[in-house]
Formats: structure tokens, C-alpha cells, sequence
């Protein structure tokens, strides 16, 4: 418990750091480093692309991945602190997190982001926790779902942020929300950064992120079951895969982790992959139904709804397997189930 309490820590302190260097980048201020723009041949002279905040990360959609992990464990301190001085710290520390995730213009970190808020307060029900702290925790969450939404409403009709929505306006249906907003960016050239698809129905091997994300799995799909590869293509091989069928617009890394596996793997190591995966929610949730320890109910919320997360959020990065925080999340996830099946500890 006490290394999981350091680590955890060590990571929120981290956290600090790096969404402090990624407000600079939203204010103009670059640090040479690698940046996915500058490879791909954009200028950050542009003013959308400038705004872009991307720090250790080199793409803005790996930066928000690893924004929306933190931001569930912020979120859980939040809801748990019982000091108002510390309560505000963290909002603070929150609130530039949300800020950040909002420039990364990332659609799927966005919606997960929200859900994770979701999601908590539902696992907190789930909990054995003394019931007049259960509901006082869950409406604390409700206020911190709400504060989070009108954050977003906020920056939305905002001059400088408005171009940053253009993505999430393409989803069916939450576009005629902010089209009743009629502030429009003077910014001429976000239409080819934003690489939004007004229209919304998929087309196989057409441009614009909703299209090659389609592309990219569907090929997984027809390579794995349609050409009988079962087995996978082999590790490190989904790119290979994706180039054969010559139609994802030079874009080959799968972005999504479960079709990543499975094009590598194939369906038995997948299947397994599963079963591993679902035990490890379920375990957790079973120690969070027994657990009378209010701190380690805390990391066991934390846990489960980082690993419910990550089955859609993985579709928001190229390949999360590189990521240090994927790795991390596992680990802290074992280590929970760990500490009580095998050392004993009472939760």
C-alpha cells in the first residue's frame, strides 16, 4: 500500500510538470521537441497548429491518452479529499489537465475523458463503502460531471479554443449542440488541420481520421478471418498487414490496441488476452466489494475504471504499447489483486 501510495504521488507530481509544459505550448512557447506536425510538414507559425500541445508526448493523441489516464486518478483524489485547501489544489491541477486534453483536439480522449467521470460513480456504488460517505462521494462526483461539462460548454464558444471542437462537432447528433453556438473562428485554415469528416458516413480507404480508422480495421478484420491468417502476421507485423492492402493513406500503425494484437497475435492470443483482462476487472471489483479500507478502495476505483477506459481510449493513439502509463496502469491493477491474494494485506 504505502509503495502504491508513492507511486501514485510521484505520478500526480509528474503530472504537474508535464500539463504545465503543455500550457505553454497552448500560449506559443515551444521546446524543440520532436513534434508530429513538424515531421508531417506543417509550420508552427500556423495558428492552429501553434496551439497544439503535444510536450514529451510527439503526438497530440498520445498526449491525450496519457491526460485522460491522469485525469481519472485527479479526479478520484478530488472526490476523496476531505480538505477544502487540498480539494481546490487538485481542481486546479484538474482544470489545466482538462484544458490541455481540450487542445489536443482528440474526439476519442474527449468522449472517454467524460465517460471515466461516468464511470467512477457507478464503481463507487459498487464499493463497500459506509453508505452516508458512498452517497456523499457519489454526489461530489455528479458536481465534478457537471463542473467538467460546463468547463467544456465554456471553452467551446471561446474564440481561441472554438476551432479545437471541430471534431467532436462531426459526431452525429452533438454537432446540432454546438452549432447553436455562432461564434466561428477567423482561422482559414482549420478546415485542412482539423481533418474533421462532415460526413459522417464511413468510406473504405477515404481520407479524414473517422475513414482511416475504419480502413485500418477493417483490413485486420479481412486479413485475420476473410484471408484465414488466424494465427496473426506476427509480432510487429500489423503494419505489414495494413501495407499490403495500399489503402490507409500511408497511415499503418492500427490505433487501436485490441486490433493491434489481434492482427499480430491472431484470434486464440486475443481470446486469451480477454480472459486475462476481464479477470483482472472482475478481481477488482470483487476486493472492492470487501474492502473496509477507505484508502485502498480508492486505488481499487482508480484501477477499475483506468482498465474500463482503456478498452475504447486505445483507439485514440497509434499503438498504446509504447506508452509508459499503459504499462503503469496494468501494474498497479496486478499489484492491488497481488497484495491481497498473496501477501495477505487487510483491505
Amino acid at each position: 500500500m504505502k509503495n502504491i501510495k508513492k507511486t501514485i504521488t510521484f505520478l500526480i507530481y509528474l503530472f504537474v510538470g508535464i500539463e504545465l509544459g503543455g500550457l505553454f505550448e497552448i500560449f506559443g512557447v515551444r521546446f524543440g521537441m520532436r513534434n508530429h506536425f513538424i515531421e508531417a510538414g506543417y509550420s508552427l507559425a500556423d495558428a492552429y497548429i501553434k496551439r497544439i500541445p503535444v510536450v514529451f508526448f510527439f503526438n497530440p493523441n498520445d498526449y491525450a491518452f496519457y491526460l485522460v489516464i491522469m485525469l481519472i486518478i485527479i479526479n478520484v483524489f478530488i472526490m476523496f479529499s476531505e480538505k477544502l485547501k487540498e480539494k481546490l489544489k487538485l481542481l486546479i491541477i484538474f482544470s489545466i489537465g482538462q484544458v490541455n486534453l481540450i487542445f489536443t483536439a482528440s474526439r476519442t480522449g474527449w468522449i472517454c475523458f467524460i465517460l471515466s467521470s461516468i464511470i467512477t460513480a457507478f464503481v463507487i456504488f459498487m464499493c463497500n463503502i459506509e453508505k452516508s460517505k458512498k452517497y456523499k462521494y457519489i454526489k461530489s462526483q455528479i458536481i465534478l460531471l457537471t463542473y467538467i461539462i460546463i468547463f467544456f460548454f465554456v471553452f467551446s464558444i471561446n474564440t481561441i479554443s472554438r476551432p479545437y471542437f471541430g471534431k467532436i462537432e462531426s459526431i452525429p447528433y452533438v454537432g446540432k449542440i454546438y452549432s447553436i453556438n455562432s461564434i466561428k473562428s477567423n482561422d482559414n485554415s482549420n478546415e485542412n488541420k482539423n481533418k474533421v469528416d462532415k460526413n459522417n458516413n464511413l468510406e473504405l480507404g477515404g481520407k479524414g481520421s473517422n475513414n482511416e480508422r475504419y480502413t485500418l480495421i477493417y483490413n485486420v478484420i479481412n486479413g485475420i478471418f476473410i484471408k484465414k491468417h488466424y494465427l496473426g502476421y506476427g509480432v510487429g507485423n500489423s503494419v505489414v498487414l495494413e501495407a499490403s492492402f495500399n489503402n490507409t493513406n500511408d497511415i499503418l500503425n492500427v490505433h487501436s490496441f485490441w486490433f493491434e494484437i489481434l492482427a499480430d497475435f491472431g484470434v486464440i492470443i486475443f481470446l486469451y488476452l480477454l480472459y486475462i483482462y476481464i479477470n483482472l476487472i472482475l478481481g477488482l471489483s470483487k476486493l472492492s466489494k470487501k474492502s473496509k479500507n477507505i484508502i485502498f478502495s480508492m486505488f481499487l476505483i482508480i484501477n477499475i475504471v483506468s482498465l474500463i477506459i482503456l478498452i475504447p481510449l486505445s483507439f485514440a493513439s497509434s499503438s498504446i504499447i509504447s506508452h509508459t502509463i499503459f504499462w503503469i496502469a496494468l501494474g498497479l491493477s496486478y499489484s492491488s489483486i497481488k497484495d491481497k491474494n498473496i501477501q495477505q494485506i487487510n483491505v
